[in-house]
């Protein structure tokens, strides 16, 4: 057994272990093992700079996906993988979305099966891989958090820790089909890590006549890099609630309900906010709206329970608790808590 395998190996070990709350069961092994084997490190380099290293993935015979923040000022690209090196010889990049795909003619690994951002849910497993720290595969399990509609499909919100080594890495739903691609996380909790739908590059794979020569982008930024009053209003929201600046997330989720009255995520923004203002009831309102439009949301049945123990609601506290114990036994666990230390209730 080479020292790759091996080091791959005991990665897979070590993420049956990782994370109860998501169950072998949920997850095929064998198959994030399988889909594992056609990640490859990106090097990036160019004009004197450093090598800026990244991670992609192989979705069709010698195509690897990563992102073009990890290749954005690059005049050459190559592919490392079990100690080898292969040049990437054109590209094909959606800037704005951050996407970019390379053709690399002497790679020959087997492609990740692809999955769509549109057949997932909330709370359903997922697993990360990329190369954290720029060296080796790591492995991450979580659940999807929420899914943002943008562009014709949705940003992947989820709990799948990573960090920059690991931008372009994949997200892979529980059958190991590649869902999303690593790209951009926010400080505050663990929910704030973001993957790029699939579905955005995965119908130009054979586009041949847009690959260019490996050169510096010249396009602009990704959405994400935007001044934060250009950002999509779910990035806006988050930026807000980390920062705990409660009256502007109130008017944020203002205007993202009268944008889309169906989001359970604009919903639950509301809900946050007049929670933190002393607002209980309006906060217990917007809350019940976004778990009837979202019921696997397990953030909002949290702080729905909360909302329920301060209004003195002992009862609805407890439905939340239940709603809780099937979908994140943690959270579960830390709303029985707060309810037995604050308010002397036994949920």
């Amino acid at each position: 057994m080479t020292s790759a395998v091996r080091r791959l190996a005991g990665a897979t070990t070590a993420l049956a272990l990782c994370v109860p709350c998501v169950s072998s069961a949920d997850t095929d092994r064998t198959a994030i093992l399988q889909a594992a084997r056609s990640l490859v490190r990106v090097e990036a380099s160019g004009n004197g700079a450093r090598t800026n290293v990244g991670t992609g993935v192989t979705i069709a015979p010698g195509k690897v996906l990563t992102n073009c923040h990890v290749t954005h000022d690059a005049s050459i690209v190559r592919i490392a993988r079990g100690g080898l090196h292969f040049d990437a010889r054109a590209q094909l990049d959606d800037t704005l979305h951050d996407l970019c795909l390379l053709s690399v003619p002497s790679l020959e690994l087997q492609p990740v099966p692809i999955g769509r951002s549109s057949d997932l849910g909330t709370g359903q497993p997922v697993v990360a891989i990329g190369f954290t720290g720029g060296y080796e595969l790591q492995y991450t399990d979580g659940i999807v958090k929420a899914l943002h509609p943008m562009d014709g499909a949705r940003v992947i919100q989820s709990t799948t820790a990573f960090t920059s080594g690991a931008s372009g890495g994949g997200l892979f739903d529980h059958a190991g089909r590649l869902v999303g691609v690593l790209t951009f996380r926010l400080r505050g909790g663990n929910a704030h890590f973001f993957a790029m739908p699939i579905e955005w590059i995965a119908s130009r794979i054979d586009d041949a006549a847009h690959f260019t020569r490996i050169e510096p982008h010249t396009t602009g930024s990704a959405f994400w890099q935007k001044p934060v009053d250009s950002l999509p209003l779910f990035m806006q929201a988050a930026h807000l609630e980390a920062g705990g600046r409660w009256d502007d997330l109130l008017g944020v989720a203002a205007r993202w309900i009268a944008d889309d009255g169906a989001s359970p995520s604009a919903w639950y923004a509301r809900g946050r906010a007049l929670e933190e203002l002393a607002r209980a009831a309006p906060a217990i309102e917007a809350l019940e709206r976004s778990v009837a439009l979202d019921p696997r949301s397990s953030d909002a049945w949290y702080r729905l329970g909360l909302a329920y123990l301060f209004d003195r609601r002992p009862d609805d506290a407890r439905r939340a608790h239940r709603s809780l114990l099937d979908l994140d036994r943690e959270l579960a666990g830390s709303l029985a808590d707060r309810a037995a230390a604050e308010f002397q209730l036994k949920l």
